[in-house]
């Protein structure tokens, strides 16, 4: 498998969709294999990110305190990343 910025780049935009069509497994699928990559590339902007629509479908499957706890590791990666746009964002 190519593990590529393009590629979970690509997985993040295909699961932000998702998400803005009320598809909420879909978007964890493609979300959570982009955080996998992220993370593989060191990229922790691109991971804050994708974790924080993870988050979003968390909440609206009933999973309160998984969203809780994904939202922190969002926060945390947007932090080391020193992303202020997603750490204003995840807090919003």
């Amino acid at each position: 498998m190519i593990h590529s910025p393009w590629r979970a780049k690509a997985l993040f935009t295909a699961g932000v969709i998702a998400v803005y069509q009320f598809e909420d497994e879909r978007a964890r699928v493609h979300l959570e294999e982009s955080v996998r990559i992220y993370r593989e590339l060191e990229d922790a902007a691109g991971a804050g990110a994708a974790l924080c629509f993870i988050a979003i479908t968390q909440d609206r499957l009933q999973q309160p305190q998984q969203a809780i706890d994904t939202y922190h590791e969002a926060i945390r990666c947007s932090q080391r990343a020193e992303d202020t746009w997603w750490i204003a964002e995840h807090l919003h």
